[in-house]
C-alpha cells in the first residue's frame, strides 16, 4: 500500500512538472521584442536644461547647477578645482531631449563618481550605446520617471563596480533578456512602478536580492530561468507579464543555492515548482491562482514557513506537503478547501501552527494532530455541529487546539459557530449511536449546541467582579482633581502675568522734595492726580521726574555740629 502511494504521488509530481515545462517552453516561443517606432517625448527642441544637484545625499555640501544641452561641455581650470572630490550627483532632464544619451558628458571627473541619479529623462535612441563609460567606480544608479524606448546590455558594459541599481517609475520600449549579464559585481536590484522589464537573474553571477513591485515583466518565467548561487532573497509583488504566469525556481548548482527567503505575491501564478533549494527558510506564494494540482514542492528540507493562502486549493493532499520536513507555520486561509486528509501533515513532524481559517470545512474525519502542533486556526467554516460536539469528546486533543473567534448569536459548540441548518437534529437526538453507554454518558455531561437570540448577548463566562468599575471610579476623580488644580495654577500664573504693578505720584505738599509714591496693584493703569508737569507716561507706568539742578541737602545734627568743631 505504501509502494502504491509513492508511485502515485512520483506520477502526480512528474505530470504536473510536464504541464509547468510545456508553459514555459510556450513562453520562451512568443516573446515579442519588436522595437517600437512611434516612441514620443513631449520635449522642447530648441530649450534643453539639465539641473544638477552636486554633493547629491551629502549633508551639508549640497549645491545646484545647469548644464545647457545645446552648449558643448566646457572645462576649465576653475570646474576641475570644484569637481574634482565630487562623488554623486542626481541629475534631472524633465527639461531635456536627447537622441543618444543623459548628457552624462557635462560630468567632471567620471572616474570618481560612486552614485548617480537619472531624474524624468525621455531618451528614444537609435541604436543602444553605452552611456556610462569611464563610469568605472559607480556603485549606485538610480533611474527615476524615465523613458527609454531601447535598451540592452551594451549600455552598462562599462560599470564593473555597480552594486545596486533602482529603476522606479520608469518605462522601457525594448529591453532584452541580457541587459544586465554584464554587471559582474551588481549585489542589490530593485524595481518598483515600471513596464517593460526584461532580464535573465542567471546573468547576474554575484546578485543577492532581486525585488520587484507593482511592476510589468515580459516573463517571468525566464527571470527564474536558473537561480544564480549568490541570490538570497526574492521579492516579487503584483508582479504582471504579458504571457501565463508559470514559474520554476531552482538552482543550476543544488549543493551551493543560497536562497532563503522568497516571495511571488499576487501575480497570477497558475503554476509554480520549487525544488532543490536547500536553504530556502520562507516560501509565500500568496494572493495567486494555485491549486492542489499546479503547485510542486521537493527537496526543500529547511523550509519553516510555507504560505499558500488567497488562492485556490480545493483539498489538501498528503502529496503536498511530501518535502516539508522541517515545517513550522502553514497558512492555508482564504480558499476554498472542502476537505484535508488525515495524514495530510505526517511528512511535517516539526508543524506547529495551520491556518486554515476562511475555507469551506465541515469537519475533519479521522484527522489526528501531531505531537508538536499547537495551534489551528479554524474561524470562519461551515463547521458541522453534530461533528464538532462528537470532536469535543471523542478527540479532545485535537478540539482543544482550535483556535476560533468565539460567538453567542448562532449556533455553536463551546463558542464554536456551527451551521444553523443542525439545530433540530441536535435538539433531538445525539450525533452518534446511543448503544454505546460510555460514550453517551460523558456526551450528556457536557452542554449540546445552543441558539442564542440576536440583539442582547449573552455570555457563558463568570462576570468580572466590581472591583474593577471601583478602581476605574477612583482613577477618574482623581484625574479630575489633578487637571482642575493645574487649570486653576495656571489662571492664577495668567492673573500673575498681568497684574503689571506701577508706581502713582502723589503730592503732599508743593515742595518736590516732599514727593511721595504709592505702589498700585490694580488690572488698569490710573492716571496721574493733579496733572503733575513733572510727571510723564513711560510705557504706561508713570513715574516721578525730578528737575536735576533741584538738590536737597540731608544735615545730620550730630555730624554738623562735629564738622562745625572741626
Amino acid at each position: 500500500m505504501i509502494v502504491l502511494q509513492v508511485v502515485v504521488i512520483m506520477l502526480l509530481t512528474s505530470r504536473k512538472s510536464a504541464n509547468c515545462q510545456s508553459v514555459v517552453n510556450h513562453n520562451n516561443e512568443s516573446v515579442n521584442l519588436s522595437t517600437q517606432n512611434d516612441w514620443r517625448c513631449a520635449r522642447l527642441l530648441n530649450h534643453c536644461l539639465i539641473v544638477t544637484t552636486v554633493n547629491y545625499r551629502v549633508p551639508g555640501k549640497e549645491f545646484a547647477i545647469n548644464f545647457d544641452c545645446n552648449v558643448h561641455p566646457v572645462k576649465n581650470a576653475h570646474s576641475d578645482k570644484v569637481f574634482r572630490k565630487v562623488t554623486s550627483y542626481r541629475m534631472d532632464g524633465r527639461n531635456a531631449y536627447s537622441d543618444t544619451g543623459f548628457g552624462l558628458e557635462y560630468l567632471s571627473f567620471p572616474d570618481k563618481i560612486t552614485t548617480l541619479v537619472l531624474h524624468g529623462y525621455c531618451v528614444r535612441m537609435q541604436r543602444a550605446v553605452p552611456l556610462y563609460r569611464d563610469f568605472h567606480n559607480l556603485e549606485l544608479l538610480e533611474l527615476i520617471n524615465c523613458s527609454v524606448n531601447h535598451i540592452n546590455g551594451d549600455v552598462f558594459q562599462d560599470l564593473p563596480k555597480l552594486q545596486k541599481l533602482v529603476l522606479n517609475s520608469s518605462t522601457f520600449g525594448v529591453m532584452t533578456h541580457d541587459v544586465f549579464h554584464k554587471l559582474i559585481q551588481l549585489k542589490e536590484m530593485f524595481i518598483e512602478n515600471c513596464t517593460g522589464i526584461q532580464f535573465t537573474a542567471s546573468d547576474l553571477v554575484n546578485i543577492q536580492l532581486i525585488a520587484v513591485r507593482n511592476s510589468t515583466v515580459y516573463q517571468i518565467s525566464s527571470i527564474f530561468d536558473y537561480l544564480p548561487s549568490t541570490l538570497k532573497t526574492i521579492n516579487f509583488v503584483n508582479v504582471l507579464t504579458h504571457e501565463i504566469p508559470n514559474i520554476t525556481l531552482r538552482s543550476s548548482d543544488e549543493e551551493q543555492s543560497a536562497v532563503e527567503d522568497v516571495a511571488v505575491v499576487q501575480s497570477l501564478l497558475s503554476c509554480v515548482i520549487v525544488k532543490s533549494l536547500p536553504r530556502l527558510i520562507s516560501l509565500n506564494l500568496s494572493r495567486n491562482s494555485l491549486s492542489e494540482n499546479s503547485i510542486v514542492l521537493h527537496n526543500l528540507p529547511s523550509l519553516v514557513t510555507l504560505v499558500l493562502s488567497h488562492n485556490g486549493f480545493n483539498q489538501v493532499s498528503v502529496a503536498l506537503f511530501a518535502s516539508g520536513s522541517s515545517l513550522n507555520v502553514l497558512d492555508l486561509s482564504h480558499n476554498q478547501i472542502s476537505y484535508i486528509h488525515p495524514k495530510a501533515f505526517s511528512s511535517s513532524p516539526l508543524l506547529r501552527m495551520v491556518n486554515l481559517s476562511y475555507n469551506l470545512l465541515l469537519s475533519m474525519e479521522n484527522f489526528s494532530p501531531l505531537p508538536r502542533l499547537e495551534r489551528i486556526e479554524i474561524d470562519k467554516n461551515p463547521w458541522d455541529c453534530l461533528w464538532l460536539t462528537k470532536c469535543r469528546v471523542i478527540n479532545p486533543s485535537l478540539f482543544e487546539i482550535f483556535r476560533y473567534s468565539k460567538r453567542y448569536d448562532v449556533l455553536s459548540v463551546w463558542g464554536l459557530p456551527c451551521r444553523l441548518e443542525d439545530t433540530k437534529e441536535i435538539s433531538t437526538s445525539l450525533p452518534f449511536d446511543r448503544s454505546e453507554e460510555t460514550i453517551a454518558d460523558s456526551v450528556s455531561a457536557y452542554p449540546q449546541g445552543k441558539i442564542f437570540t440576536k440583539g442582547r448577548k449573552e455570555s457563558i463566562v463568570q462576570p468580572l467582579s466590581t472591583a474593577t468599575n471601583s478602581l476605574k471610579i477612583l482613577i477618574t476623580i482623581s484625574v479630575g482633581v489633578l487637571v482642575s488644580n493645574v487649570i486653576i495654577l495656571l489662571y492664577n500664573r495668567y492673573r500673575k502675568i498681568l497684574h503689571v504693578p506701577f508706581y502713582r505720584y502723589l503730592t503732599k505738599t508743593n515742595s518736590i522734595g516732599d514727593a511721595g509714591t504709592e505702589k498700585s496693584t490694580s488690572f488698569w493703569y490710573e492716571v496721574p492726580v493733579g496733572g503733575d508737569p513733572n510727571a510723564m507716561p513711560l510705557n504706561n507706568i508713570y513715574e516721578e521726574i525730578c528737575d536735576s539742578d533741584t538738590r536737597r541737602d540731608l544735615y545730620d545734627a550730630l555730624n554738623f555740629h562735629r564738622a562745625q568743631e572741626q
